[in-house]
């Protein structure tokens, strides 16, 4: 497993072909590319799954307002601030709870509910990579090779099989991220048994 960025950036570049670097930092033009495309593109592979070690649950600070109607469709009670780490949330405690997130009237990113208390689980921004698995680490290396292809190599062809291994991978890992969990308990309803039994 990677033990800082710059691993998971050189084992990218290697598998572009370019020269390693030994920081992020550094004064030349890989390491200035890959310092730019970094935090985004950690954030977008962190936020395609809900990684093992990059999940939380938190209930969220309430605000004073009340938000009323958010959209013609929808009016909520509760408005929350949304955590500052987030990159998505997943789902709330309350299976029930109606829940949306949005800007609030002062500009805040907020989560407006229809429960008071809300609670909920999301992917938040996990910059200590030691926490990676090793497919994870591996998934964000492929993606920083796709990000990297074109402007280290100029051929939109590289990046496009750059990305296609990442999506590759991508598919893999989250397979084997998801096998660390309880498995998900399948309920029958009417409408499966129908389907299983062909009615």
């Amino acid at each position: 497993m990677a033990s800082s960025e710059t691993d998971i950036v050189n084992v990218g570049l290697i598998l572009l072909g370019q020269p390693t670097i030994l920081r992020l930092d550094d004064d030349n033009d890989v390491a200035r590319a890959a310092n730019a495309l970094w935090p985004d593109t950690r954030d977008a592979v962190l936020s395609e799954h809900p990684w093992n070690r990059c999940t939380k649950i938190l209930t969220l600070s309430k605000t004073p307002r009340n938000p009323g109607w958010v959209t013609t469709e929808r009016s909520y009670s509760y408005e929350y601030l949304y955590p500052p780490d987030c990159l998505r949330i997943l789902e709330p405690e309350d299976d029930l709870a109606k829940w949306e997130a949005g800007v609030s009237t002062t500009g805040e990113a907020v989560v407006w509910s229809d429960v008071d208390g809300l609670t909920v689980k999301y992917i938040f921004r996990n910059t200590n990579v030691s926490q990676y698995s090793a497919w994870l680490s591996l998934a964000m290396s492929k993606r920083m090779a796709a990000e990297l292809a074109l402007p280290l190599t100029a051929s939109l062809t590289k990046a496009q099989a750059m990305m296609g291994a990442y999506q590759m991978h991508l598919s893999r890992a989250k397979g084997m991220d998801g096998q660390e969990q309880s498995p998900v308990v399948f309920t029958p309803t009417t409408l499966t048994d129908d389907v299983r039994l062909g009615g």
